[in-house]
C-alpha cells in the first residue's frame, strides 16, 4: 500500500533527522546498553539461555535433539566459523587435523564446511545475540569501543551469548539437514533454504528487523527483537503441539475461544506457525483471526 508505506517512510525520516528525538534516544540508548550489559554478564543468563535452547531445540525436532554427532558438529562449525579453526581445536582439546578432518564430513551432497560457510553467510552463524546487535558487534570486533571494566566484561558476556546462540542456530540447521538427507540423499539450494528459515524462526533472527525498529525501538526497549519475536513464537507453539502436559492450560484457554467451525489443519501453514487462532466470524462469514503480535 502506497499510502502506509508512505507514512512511515515520513516517520522514519522524522525520528532519524529530529535532533530532539536523536537526543532523547541516545538517553535511552545508553541506558538499555547499560542494563543489558548488567543483567547479561553472569553465568546464570547464559546457562538460563542455554538451557532455554535446548528445550526450544527439543520442541522443534523431537528426540532428534538429544542426537550427540549432529550437536558435536554443530559446536565444531560454530567455534571454527568464529574463531578460526586453530582456535577452535584448542577451546574443543582436540588437533587441527581432527576438526578439519570433521568439516570434510559429509551431508549428502555437502560436507559440514560447505554448510557452515553457508550458516555464516546467510546469518546462522553470527556475532549477534539478543544482547547485541550488529553495530557493538563491530565495535568488540575492532576493539574502538569504550575499555572500561563494564564494557570489558560486556564484551566477553557477549561474545559467550554469541556463541551460545549460534550453536543452536547450527545444531537446529543441521538436524534439519539430517532430515532431508535421510528422505532423499541430495540437499538442493531449496532445502537449505528452507531449514536455515526453520532455524531462524525457531531460534529468533536479532537482525530481522526494520530500519525503525532497529533504530528508535531497540534503543528504547531493552530485549526488544527477543519480545517482538518470542511472543508470537511461543503462541505459535502452544497452538501447534497437542497433547503436551506442560501445553494443557494454555491450550484449554485457548480452546475457550477458539472459533471450533474451523478446522485448523487445514489453515496456511504460515499462519499455525505465527500462532494465529480463529476467533469467530464476520457479517460476510470471513473467518476472524487473532494474532499475537
Amino acid at each position: 500500500d502506497e499510502g502506509v508505506a508512505s507514512i512511515i517512510d515520513r516517520t522514519i525520516k522524522f525520528s532519524s533527522n529530529d535532533p530532539d528525538i536523536q537526543a532523547l534516544q541516545n538517553v535511552f540508548s545508553g541506558f538499555t546498553h547499560l542494563w543489558k550489559t548488567t543483567v547479561t554478564s553472569n553465568p546464570g543468563f547464559h546457562l538460563r539461555n542455554f538451557y532455554s535452547n535446548m528445550v526450544t531445540l527439543f520442541q522443534q525436532h523431537g528426540l532428534d535433539a538429544i542426537d550427540g554427532d549432529t550437536a558435536k558438529d554443530a559446536a565444531i562449525a560454530t567455534l571454527s566459523s568464529l574463531n578460526g579453526v586453530k582456535k577452535a581445536a584448542e577451546q574443543l582439546g582436540l588437533s587441527e587435523a581432527v576438526v578439519r578432518q570433521a568439516l570434510g564430513k559429509t551431508y549428502g551432497s555437502h560436507t559440514l564446511g560447505e554448510l557452515t560457510e553457508y550458516a555464516r553467510k546467510k546469518g546462522i552463524i553470527s556475532m549477534t545475540f539478543g544482547g547485541r546487535d550488529t553495530k557493538e558487534a563491530v565495535v568488540d570486533l575492532l576493539g574502538t569501543g569504550k575499555k572500561g571494566v563494564l564494557d570489558t566484561v560486556g564484551k566477553v558476556s557477549r561474545d559467550v551469548g554469541s556463541h551460545i546462540e549460534s550453536f543452536a542456530k547450527m545444531d537446529s540447521f543441521l538436524i534439519g539437514a539430517k532430515k532431508m538427507v535421510n528422505k532423499g540423499g541430495a540437499i538442493t539450494p531449496t532445502m537449505l533454504e528452507y531449514a536455515k528459515n526453520e532455524s531462524k524462526k525457531w531460534f529468533i533472527d536479532y537482525e530481522d528487523l526494520t530500519a525503525f525498529e532497529k533504530d528508535t525501538m531497540k534503543k528504547v526497549f531493552p530485549f526488544y527483537t527477543w519480545l517482538r519475536r518470542n511472543i508470537a513464537n511461543q503462541v505459535g507453539q502452544i497452538v501447534a503441539v497437542e497433547n503436551w502436559p506442560s501445553m494443557a492450560l494454555p491450550q484449554k484457554l485457548i480452546r475457550s475461544f477458539k472459533d471450533t467451525s474451523v478446522d485448523m489443519a487445514k489453515m496456511p501453514g504460515y499462519m499455525r506457525e505465527e500462532g494465529a487462532v480463529p476467533v469467530g466470524r464476520d457479517d460476510d462469514d470471513n473467518i476472524i483471526f487473532m494474532y499475537p503480535q
